[in-house]
């Protein structure tokens, strides 16, 4: 470097530099080309991640025990009788009340409910949905106590429902009946259509509370519950 004025040095390109001092010139690096080669080894890794996972996710298999009868297990209360026109017990529902079909509700009608209802609760659960808390196709509150009948369809909206009884969402998060929609190719999942006898006019809840929030009232005010259920597999 001695003897080389600085002022031009500083001006130097690196190959003029090399040459002026007698060295051998080096190959420039193409740092575009570098780019190039590091963005495809990129692009290589995370296409091979998402081949494997959507892999792991088309290959993973939803077999699992069959999940009890939920409402043996719940505190024990008297029962009625509930029967339809639509659902037979423990067979295949009616396209009307599957989700792709019609989301229909079903006719129900009740009888023998236990002295001192005041009022009802209609729901519609599925048990056997891939998670831990099931599925709640229907939750109908406030149902008046003279009213004996849902008849088809009446899980539209509120306005089809009697009296002011309404409906809380459902985990569709509709406010309305969602018919059955269980995965492609699972076992047989069960839809328990079930009307709760209660002790008060009112549930004491409104439209926006989850189904679970239903159930842990109903869980202290229920005096007695009418079942029927339907299957569905796809």
């Amino acid at each position: 470097m001695a003897g080389l004025d600085s002022t031009t040095h500083d001006l130097l390109a690196l190959g003029e530099e090399q040459s002026t001092l007698g060295l051998k010139l080096q190959a420039k690096l193409d740092i575009a080309k570098v780019d190039i080669i590091a963005q495809t080894r990129i692009i290589k890794i995370v296409q091979s991640y998402d081949l494997g996972h959507r892999a792991s996710l088309t290959t993973m298999s939803l077999d699992r025990p069959v999940t009890p009868d939920p409402y043996p297990l719940l505190p024990a209360a008297a029962t009625f009788s509930v029967t339809s026109s639509d659902v037979t017990d423990g067979q295949p529902l009616k396209d009307d009340q599957v989700n792709k079909h019609g989301d229909s509700s079903p006719q129900l009608s009740w009888s023998g409910a236990p002295e001192g209802t005041k009022s009802y609760v209609v729901t519609c659960f599925d048990p056997d949905a891939p998670i831990v808390s099931g599925f709640w196709h229907w939750v109908v509150v406030d149902i008046p106590a003279d009213v004996t009948e849902l008849a088809a369809g009446a899980g539209a909206s509120d306005a089809s429902l009697p009296g002011g009884a309404f409906h809380v969402r459902h985990d569709g998060g509709g406010y309305n009946f969602m018919g059955a929609a269980p995965p492609e190719g699972d076992q047989v999942h069960r839809y328990y259509f079930v009307v709760h006898a209660v002790g008060e006019e009112s549930l004491g809840v409104d439209a926006n509370v989850s189904p679970a929030v239903v159930g842990m009232n109903l869980a202290f005010k229920t005096l007695g519950r009418a079942i029927i259920h339907g299957t569905y597999q796809h």
